[in-house]
């Protein structure tokens, strides 16, 4: 977007060599617009082809521990790094702090997890 700008500006400067001024603002005025134009775009089209996840979709599967105490209504886990929201899979059971987890899902960016050592009943 930049680059378009940065073209369009080239363009008056071939055609208007003495007119620096217009040069800055057509290139301004062309990478702005492009931006708010194209990049909507493009990032809808990333986000909408077939095998694309975001980062939090990516946190499914992934493996981590309790820091704090994770019952029905509110828990925290360490995940990659990151501390994270989390509440167990089946709001009757509690996952003791230093327990390894694993994610099941996720509720907005609550960690829906369950307990590695423990089997998923359904």
């Amino acid at each position: 977007m930049l680059a378009s700008g940065a073209l369009a500006g080239g363009v008056v400067a071939l055609v208007f060599p003495g007119l620096f001024w217009l040069q800055i603002v057509v290139a301004v005025v062309v990478a702005v617009a492009s931006l708010f134009l194209l990049r909507p775009t493009l990032l809808e089209k990333v986000r909408n082809a077939p095998g694309y996840r975001s980062s939090l979709d990516n946190l499914v599967g992934a493996r981590g521990t309790v820091t704090a105490l994770v019952g029905a209504e509110t828990g925290e886990v360490k995940v990659s790094g990151q501390v994270w929201e989390a509440r167990p899979y089946d709001p009757t059971i509690t996952i003791e702090p230093g327990e390894p987890i694993e994610v099941f899902g996720l509720d907005g960016i609550t960690l829906i997890v369950y307990p590695v050592h423990r089997s998923i009943e359904g």
